[in-house]
């Protein structure tokens, strides 16, 4: 489905991230969003021919030109007057100082977006890369806590290890490897089979891929066969994908197939510094895909990630806990701070 074009105008710009933040996580992957709040810039913007799906502006800003001059799909005005009875059927009046839930059911309304929405509906958007652009972060736990957080709220959910060490199976308190053997199998599939999944399957709250014996380094059209046969079984609602560091091949095979991209990050300044770096080489990755959490937060320490707040934003922090470290999935699913991160992707 081709996505649509959303601009939204108005000179509060915080007022607009949360308008922006709220398109995003229900039609994210369907809508390029763009915001304008400098009015030298709006001026600029709308200097050349412009073809838009939907605008979303302030009624003080808006001119009739734009309507006259730019091929604009539908036109929503902001308004601070709560009643403001339209006649015009040029466009529609939405009143600014609602709630930011009140003000998408209105846009939603939308032919456009209702596609978007019944089509969203009718998929499963499930696939969710879990990454780290450092060591030490906690990674691998986020990625098992997202599954198991996922699987509490009532779906079914698989882990995939895609780390080089494949050294996961003490979480699930399981000493099993996938063997020389059956890797060969695996590794004569294009699309490996429903056969060869059931005996690399188990389950511990949430079903999970065994760990290969010998690390995989250069195998990744391996992994591509196991998911695109757990695919095909078309059973789970969410596949979680534990990658490696941020340099490997898998990573970027990974992002590229996904429907969201976690990145996991800690608050000191290294780990500070090589999110931004992070950043900057996915920069042409679909923002909308990408959901940045802080593990391991300490509030009374400095919080470095504020230094970069113009690079990235934090969606949620996971407050440090001792009983959360080197834990297993019956401990990990019952910490309150494992429970809200469903919350990122439902």
């Amino acid at each position: 489905m081709n996505k649509i074009s959303v601009l939204f105008i108005d000179k509060d710009e915080n007022y607009l991230m949360a308008l922006e933040k709220k398109f995003v996580e229900e039609i994210g992957g369907y809508v390029n969003i763009s915001i304008i709040t400098d009015m030298y810039y709006f001026g600029e913007f709308f200097s050349t021919p412009k073809e838009i799906d939907v605008l979303v502006i302030n009624e003080q800003i808006y001119d009739v030109s734009i309507k006259q001059n730019h091929k604009i799909g539908q036109i929503y005005l902001l308004t601070e007057n709560p009643i403001n009875n339209n006649e015009d059927e040029l466009y529609n009046i939405v009143y600014k100082y609602t709630s930011v839930n009140d003000i998408f059911m209105q846009i939603s309304g939308n032919e456009k977006i209702k596609q978007c929405l019944a089509y969203d509906k009718g998929s499963k958007k499930g696939i969710i890369t879990v990454c780290s652009p450092g060591g030490g972060t906690g990674k691998t736990t986020l990625a098992i806590a997202t599954a198991l957080s996922l699987a509490r709220a009532g779906k079914r959910v698989i882990y995939v290890s895609r780390d080089y060490l494949q050294a996961f199976g003490y979480f699930f308190d399981n000493k099993e490897y996938i063997d020389e053997e059956l890797k060969k199998q695996i590794q004569q599939e294009d699309v490996v089979s429903e056969e060869s999944l059931k005996k690399c399957i188990r389950n511990n709250l949430i079903d999970y891929v065994l760990p290969f014996e010998n690390c995989l380094q250069g195998t990744n059209d391996v992994f591509t066969a196991m998911l695109e046969g757990i695919k095909q079984l078309n059973i789970h609602d969410y596949i979680i994908i534990d990658t490696d560091k941020v340099d490997s091949d898998g990573l970027m095979a990974s992002v590229d197939s996904s429907d969201k991209i976690m990145v996991v990050t800690t608050q000191e300044k290294v780990a500070s510094d090589k999110l931004k770096k992070f950043a900057e080489q996915i920069k042409n990755v679909d923002k909308s895909k990408i959901i940045y959490v802080c593990n391991k937060y300490v509030a009374e320490r400095d919080n470095e990630l504020l230094s970069y707040i113009n690079s990235f934003y934090i969606r949620d922090y996971i407050y440090y806990d001792e009983a959360f470290i080197d834990a297993k999935v019956d401990k990990i699913i019952n910490n309150t701070e494992v429970t809200k991160l469903a919350n990122l992707f439902l």
